[in-house]
């Protein structure tokens, strides 16, 4: 298992077997490099010090002699190191000596001298436990010559001896597992044993990012210690973690995790030289390397082609490399083959690529077309344009996830370029490869193309720049008119300028990539479209313009504004945190989505409980704000989960300051913030002020957000069902479960129970328990006058002064009467029994 500074993580039930009350016997440890064996040894050994036992440790990792089988001379190393240690028979010295006499090449050459080696090694651990038995430690048993007969003498003492074995090693390991009392194997850690060990290796909690791109780069090897905690050494020592808001974060996500040089897999590929490295890298590329290509690739390399098989099978038999059913090996560790490349791989590559097709143009001619292809295909630039080439491309079909590179050979090597350019941008826009579109529009651009086509690249590179936050490459911007009016629009985006439909629409036309397609007409005013608009998530409104031919980003500036928007309201929190983080951490974002991604981070941390992580979010965000509503709803939040009437002030001085006129971003949110502080702080007039407000911006916007708005916040002010339901409604079909578990809908509690705030979950149990019930007939039968009376004036928003003034009673006996009618109503707040169906029928006088 491993350790990280004195911590063991999981390996519980294995080393409750070796903790078995044993006095002697062996026990084999047995598992693949780096799962974990020695620290499991290490920490077995702890528990047998604290329990006042002596232990003898034999590494045998160190350097030793070939000749020396038994592994005497690390034996008798431990020996002399840890002689103090032993309480042993004072001939023990002298025992030791004998040993080291009899230690030799000439001794091994012997069988006689072998029999008085083992004789003598008998009699020195006899002599050790002549004052009590003690426990041999020995770690990486395999590597010793002869394992078998080197411990029988340690057993045949009486003492309890570990030992540690690769699972995969050929030298003993079957022959001393099936001497053994008993066999400990070691699998690779649970899931939920990784996840501890990245967190304390880490000293943070990981973003999901960092262990999805760390789950990617190992492959089967997650869940190994070793290859876990090298890969996090090599990101830490390329200085690619960051803690961002108390998760530690991977600067360049889009870059690969390599194991470092000194993993055990990285330095048994060193022994196969070039041969080793060049199968590696081809088998890593994504359409992996056919078998039947290697008689190919060692004729483009000289080599012969039976070390290039022998090399094959023992990348195999490492784990390496894997052959799967269509017979081409494929890397199943993506970070061993990162620790591979350099600078110069992708032209290496390239290059090779380019040697083989062109022997298999001569070999083959039209016969392996398709073979021929995949090497065309990876050539990129290596090769010269060649129509013949581009037949062949456009006749064979691309391999399993290919295309991108498919359609770029076809581009390159075509004679007209017009077509395959426009139909590999309209590729990489739907499978959302911006940071390639915005490589490739350089390269095509370079290439040169005629007034229309550079229009149609100047686009795609805005399109692209957009997505990446990368500037426009200098050979787009230098172009025609037209283009530089494109252009236009992109410098608008950089300088803060809200962009609309219109903007995209004339940037962006139907023909842009191809003739016109009919298009689905998005309305303008749409109340989530005005909504992504003001706070610049431009992802709706492309897919709008764009229609099927736009992909929903993954990568980039703009997708991660729009995960966090989009994960936020769905009430997906954990991956709304980590798209704020990601888009902090670049540094070169929107400042608008910057601080908007802020505001969403700061509302979700304080419904967890982690107030301080809110106000750093709120404290890291620009001075002068671009969403100052927005900024005044997360204060007012975060303030409500102490304070809610001071939580009321922040946003009603936030409203009154900056949201009285026009349609300012997060207008609707802070009036229905504002609303739900109100009926929660049991102050009826301020709810009348609140609504008075929502229906007032609606009578001078009329647009669908303050329409929206209007609905739910009268909604909530007079406990009108059937508006709150419209406005329910509404956010069930945009998935918003974040604002329905606010709403105290019946789902409250298992939706705010999924999103996972324990904040959340408070306020929506206590919403539910406090709805108001249909009031019965009997229970309206029991009402007395006095009792109509008091929710007359309760509707009417007085306080219980003005109710005991009014009816000229004390206020203790209104206080006593409510008590009665909350008790009717089903209720525990004035606002519940307001909207409650409490005496709506005739009264009976008492």
């Amino acid at each position: 298992m491993a350790r990280q500074r004195g911590t063991f993580v999981g390996r519980r039930s294995a080393l409750g077997v070796l903790a078995q009350d044993r006095q002697a016997g062996l026990t084999v440890i047995r598992g693949s490099e780096g799962i974990g064996k020695s620290a499991l040894a290490q920490e077995f050994r702890r528990e047998l010090r604290e329990r006042g036992a002596v232990v003898l440790e034999i590494g045998c990792g160190g350097e030793l002699p070939d000749w020396d089988q038994f592994g005497v001379t690390l034996l008798l190393a431990a020996l002399r190191e840890q002689f103090e240690l032993l309480q042993a028979d004072t001939r023990l010295p002298e025992a030791i000596d004998r040993v080291s006499r009899l230690c030799s090449p000439e001794t091994y050459r012997s069988p006689w001298l072998r029999f008085c080696l083992l004789n003598a090694l008998s009699t020195l651990f006899g002599r050790v436990s002549v004052t009590g038995r003690i426990a041999v430690l020995v770690e990486d048993a395999h590597r010793l010559g002869d394992p078998v007969l080197a411990i029988a003498v340690m057993r045949r003492a009486g003492h309890l001896v570990v030992a540690t074995c690769a699972l995969d090693s050929a030298s003993g390991q079957d022959k001393l597992c099936a001497v053994a009392d008993q066999v400990v194997d070691l699998g690779p850690l649970t899931e939920d044993e990784t996840a501890v060990l990245l967190q304390r290796t880490l000293h943070a909690e990981p973003d999901p990012m960092l262990e999805g791109v760390l789950r990617r780069a190992l492959g089967p090897l997650w869940g190994n210690p070793a290859a876990v905690l090298g890969a996090i050494s090599r990101l830490r020592a390329e200085e690619r973690l960051v803690v961002v808001h108390g998760a530690m974060c991977l600067r360049a996500p889009l870059s690969p995790v390599a194991l470092p040089d000194r993993h055990h897999l990285v330095r048994a590929l060193a022994r196969f030289g070039e041969a080793g490295r060049d199968l590696v890298l081809l088998a890593a590329e994504p359409a992996g390397f056919a078998v039947d290509q290697l008689p190919v690739l060692a004729a483009a390399t000289g080599r012969p082609v039976p070390e290039y098989g022998g090399t094959t099978d023992e990348l195999v038999t490492l784990g390496i490399l894997d052959c799967d059913a269509s017979a081409r090996l494929r890397c199943r560790v993506p970070a061993v083959a990162a620790a591979l490349r350099t600078d110069a791989t992708a032209e290496h590559l390239a290059l090779l690529h380019a040697d083989m097709a062109v022997r298999l143009r001569e070999r083959l001619g039209d016969e392996g077309s398709a073979v021929l292809v995949e090497h065309v295909v990876a050539a990129r630039t290596a090769l010269p344009p060649d129509p013949d080439l581009a037949r062949r491309l456009a006749a064979a079909p691309p391999v399993a996830g290919g295309r991108t590179e498919h359609l770029r050979a076809m581009w390159w090597h075509a004679a007209e370029r017009a077509a395959p350019r426009a139909e590999l941008i309209q590729h990489l826009v739907r499978t959302t490869e911006y940071d390639r579109l915005g490589r490739f529009v350089a390269e095509a651009a370079r290439a040169g193309t005629d007034a229309a086509g550079r229009v149609q690249l100047t686009r795609a590179a805005v399109l692209a720049s957009v997505h990446t936050g990368e500037p426009v490459d200098e050979s787009v911007v230098a172009g025609e008119e037209a283009s530089r009016a494109v252009l236009a629009l992109l410098e608008r985006w950089n300088a803060g300028v809200p962009l609309n439909l219109d903007a995209l629409h004339a940037c962006f036309p139907e023909d842009w990539l191809a003739p016109a397609v009919t298009r689905t007409p998005q309305p303008a005013g749409g109340a989530r479209m005005r909504a992504a608009c003001a706070v610049r998530d431009l992802v709706p409104l492309l897919s709008a313009v764009l229609g099927p031919d736009y992909g929903t980003p993954t990568r980039g500036p703009l997708a991660a504004h729009h995960r966090a928007r989009k994960a936020f309201a769905a009430g997906d929190w954990t991956t709304a945190l980590s798209a704020a983080r990601e888009l902090v951490l670049r540094g070169d974002a929107d400042r608008t989505a910057d601080e908007h991604v802020r505001v969403l981070a700061a509302e979700i941390s304080g419904w967890r409980g982690e107030d301080d992580r809110a106000e750093a979010w709120l404290l890291n965000s620009p001075g002068v704000t671009s969403l100052p509503l927005w900024r005044g709803w997360a204060e007012a939040g975060l303030r409500a989960h102490t304070d809610v009437a001071g939580a009321f002030e922040i946003g009603w001085q936030a409203y009154h300051r900056h949201g009285r006129t026009g349609d300012v971003p997060g207008k609707g949110e802070m009036l229905a913030r504002l609303v739900s502080l109100a009926l929660r702080g049991d102050e009826p007039h301020r709810v009348r002020d609140v609504a008075a407000l929502a229906r007032r911006w609606r009578e001078e916007s009329g647009s669908a957000s303050a329409e929206e708005t209007h609905v739910l916040v009268s909604g909530l002010a007079e406990g009108d069902d059937v508006r709150i339901g419209q406005a329910v409604q509404t956010l069930r079909v945009r998935g918003e479960q974040y604002k329905i578990a606010l709403l105290g809908q019946p789902d409250a509690v298992e939706v705010a129970h999924r999103i996972g705030a324990p904040r959340l979950l408070a306020h929506a149990r206590a919403l539910v328990a406090d709805a108001p019930v249909p009031a019965s007939a009997s229970a309206d039968a029991d009402l007395s006058e006095t009792h109509l009376a008091i929710l007359d004036h309760i509707r009417a928003g007085r306080t219980n002064r003005q109710i005991a003034q009014a009816l000229r009673m004390s206020e203790k006996t209104v206080e006593k009467n409510l008590t009665r009618l909350f008790a009717k109503a089903g209720c525990r707040t004035r606002y519940g029994l307001a909207v409650s169906a409490l005496g709506q029928a005739e009264p009976v006088g008492v």
